[in-house]
């Protein structure tokens, strides 16, 4: 399709193979010098040394469909005025820099899964001051995402590399389909955490980095456990507090990595703690 100067929408239908883009001569995206402003991939796309897009500066809009089982390396590089992506539950596979240079992505939703979601880090985007990191999403400005199922890191991956690192995250939510966390580390904006009970393994450095964490809630009755020992920076044990259910002090105070913690305190039965009207006595709070 190379040079279709009025190929603005383009939809990869509905369905269970996989469409591969073969080898040519020359490194030519197959979507060369297509102003591509509506994207729905449908199915699972595998590119060779040739990429399936050029230039994907001018997308607006990106859908990926029920049926996509992967999004291979560098697939939607370049995206760079998309703010928000969904990624089904059928997506098992992040190859590296599928999000290279999206850099107006912002909300990130990860649905609700039983299959672990692997990735692969390691493109090496430079950063201002001339470092590279090989993070997934190092050059998206993520400020929101919703964790729906395990992460693993995949065995080929050998960059030193997370998927959510260094980003300006302020709010994550997790799912109760979650039993294995995938670190969260070095999110300095990050000021709290809830963890469901489901959860029982932290993975990797669990939220080392995250300098500013305050609040850290854990609702299950038995501490979920870290990979490293690093749970946390040394700082938060001093100066966040530690949220657990009612009777889990004990556990928490003899658990490793969280019996760290100066200040562990429980949960109340609403969840809802120290709560105050400032002394506007007719005025009501409503949770």
């Amino acid at each position: 399709f190379e040079d279709c100067s009025r190929l603005v929408d383009v939809n990869f239908e509905d369905g269970k193979g996989v469409l591969y883009f073969g080898h040519s001569s020359g490194y030519i995206p197959y979507f060369e010098g297509c102003p591509i402003r509506k994207l729905y991939i449908g199915r699972t796309i595998v590119h060779r040394s040739n990429p399936a897009f050029d230039d994907l500066s001018n997308t607006l809009e990106i859908k990926i469909g029920p049926y996509v089982k992967s999004l291979d390396d560098y697939l939607l590089k370049g995206a760079s005025k998309i703010s928000s992506l969904r990624i089904p539950a059928s997506v098992t596979y992040l190859g590296k820099g599928a999000f290279d240079r999206c850099v107006s992505l912002k909300s990130v939703i990860f649905e609700d899964g039983t299959n672990t979601l692997e990735y692969t880090c390691g493109y090496g985007s430079i950063k201002p001051g001339g470092f590279a990191t090989y993070d997934m999403f190092g050059d998206s400005p993520l400020n929101y995402v919703y964790i729906g199922r395990n992460f693993k890191e995949s065995k080929s991956c050998n960059d030193p590399g997370s998927v959510f690192a260094d980003s300006p995250i302020t709010k994550i939510d997790i799912s109760d389909s979650v039993t294995e966390l995938v670190e969260l580390v070095y999110l300095d904006k990050l000021q709290e955490i809830n963890i469901p009970s489901s959860v029982v393994k932290i993975l990797g450095m669990g939220f080392y980095g995250c300098d500013n964490l305050s609040r850290i809630v854990c609702n299950s009755t038995t501490p979920p456990v870290f990979e490293y020992d690093s749970g946390f920076s040394n700082s938060i044990f001093a100066n966040a507090t530690l949220y657990v259910p009612n009777g889990c002090v004990k556990a928490y105070e003899g658990a490793k990595v969280w019996n760290n913690f100066f200040d562990i305190q429980e949960l109340s039965l609403s969840g809802i703690n120290d709560v105050s009207n400032d002394g506007q006595e007719n005025q009501t709070n409503a949770f």
